[in-house]
């Protein structure tokens, strides 16, 4: 399994140019700073920039030039959309000859990322999405899920027309956007912390500021979408509420933990519910409730670690700023899973439905709206990107943080 502690610098270094590359597309002088081919095929570029970082860091006993040869031949095979961009157009979308065995691979290449680093149950997720993709038309399939141009050739083509991969054509640009990055910040938080359980800070980020990751960026240009992700929401409590239970049961957590974990489940509802019933869903607004949200989190986390022992009170306050860097991480670092749960809720739920995601599909499909969604893919990286650069400055300077030590 990767880890951290294998190549911490080229963790780092892996890190900061990823952050760098979403400020720089999602930025306002993006469409001057770099040429055509890279903001066509941006999408495509970040795909093998996962697959290549997953492939040099992986295989420990193994030289510096094989893994960068395996690196440099999947790099190529994620970047065929960019590289063949002519024979696809005049293909019409869909893969012929040779180009249905680089969608193979390409395929094979991203499940093995995938199960790299995040195991099984990741795989087993994506595949639910994959399996979408090719049994999706069929007419067990609820109306508001059905994809009537599903197939394995839909498959095939589907990884090249879109750039982001196979992930579904129900879920909009937004949602396939978020899933590149949470291969990639997976790949870190696997290699960062070395766990495969579900970390409290990160299901607690979920609670707060699952649903919004793409109603808020999506409102700001005025997207109709209903307020039904409170059903989500209220989904989420009630599996993170089990899961405090199940580990109180099998003493994984101590009750006074516990007794924190439920006042911490009940705030988050709380903050959601004051901004959802008092302030409305105005772009101001939302943006102000995100930040306020992700802010209380990493405060909270902060002072989580204290009254559980891990940091002593006065050691907190005199080093309050390591401690909330070391709670940045935690809590940013595990917002991955944020991407992961909601969209195996909404999949397997049939959550996509209430959040608006199927009338986005829809729209896209329709060539409806493609404009916008574009729009707030860029936003919706700047958003996730930014809170992601002030720990990985942090990670630069200090190393590992002492929570994970």
């Amino acid at each position: 399994m990767i880890r951290y502690s294998d190549r911490p610098r080229l963790f780092s270094l892996i890190a900061l140019i990823w952050g760098g590359f979403l400020l720089l597309i999602a930025s306002p002088w993006a469409y001057g700073l770099l040429p055509g081919w890279i903001l066509t095929n941006d999408r495509a570029i970040m795909l093998a920039f996962v697959i290549g970082s997953t492939c040099l860091l992986s295989f420990p006993g193994s030289l510096v030039w094989q893994r960068a040869g395996l690196a440099f031949v999947a790099c190529v095979v994620m970047l065929t959309p960019l590289i063949f961009a002519s024979d696809i157009a005049a293909a019409g979308g869909r893969a012929r000859g040779a180009m249905v065995w680089f969608g193979l691979a390409g395929v094979l290449l991203v499940l093995w990322a995938i199960h790299r680093v995040l195991g099984w149950l990741g795989l087993a997720l994506v595949m639910i999405t994959l399996i979408y993709c090719v049994i999706g038309h069929l007419d067990f399939i609820s109306d508001d899920l059905r994809w009537r141009g599903a197939s394995l050739s839909k498959l095939m083509s589907h990884f090249w027309t879109t750039g982001e991969g196979v992930f579904g054509g129900m879920m909009g640009y937004v949602a396939k956007f978020l899933l590149i990055e949470l291969l990639l910040w997976s790949l870190v938080v696997r290699g960062f912390v070395g766990e495969t359980r579900l970390p409290f800070s990160g299901i607690l980020l979920l609670l707060a500021l699952g649903p919004y990751l793409e109603s808020v960026v999506t409102r700001l240009f005025f997207l109709p979408l209903g307020l039904d992700d409170i059903v989500v929401t209220l989904t989420i409590a009630v599996l993170l509420l089990a899961h405090q239970i199940f580990a109180l049961l099998r003493r994984d957590i101590a009750l006074r933990e516990f007794v924190l974990a439920v006042l911490l489940i009940a705030t988050a509802l709380g903050v959601k519910a004051f901004f959802t019933v008092h302030h409305g869903y105005s772009p101001v607004r939302s943006v102000f409730y995100a930040i306020f949200s992700v802010a209380s989190v990493i405060l909270l986390q902060v002072f989580f670690d204290i009254l559980c022992g891990r940091v002593h009170f006065v050691q907190g306050l005199k080093w309050f700023p390591r401690a909330v860097y070391d709670a940045v991480i935690r809590a940013m670092f595990h917002a991955i899973w944020i991407v992961l749960a909601y969209t195996g809720i909404a999949l397997i739920m049939g959550a996509a439905s209430l959040t608006g995601l199927g009338q986005l599909a829809a729209d896209l499909i329709d060539n409806r709206g493609h404009d916008l969604s574009i729009a707030a893919v860029m936003l919706g990286g700047s958003v996730l990107a930014g809170p992601f650069l002030l720990p990985l400055a942090g990670w630069w300077r200090y190393g590992r943080p002492a929570s994970f030590k």
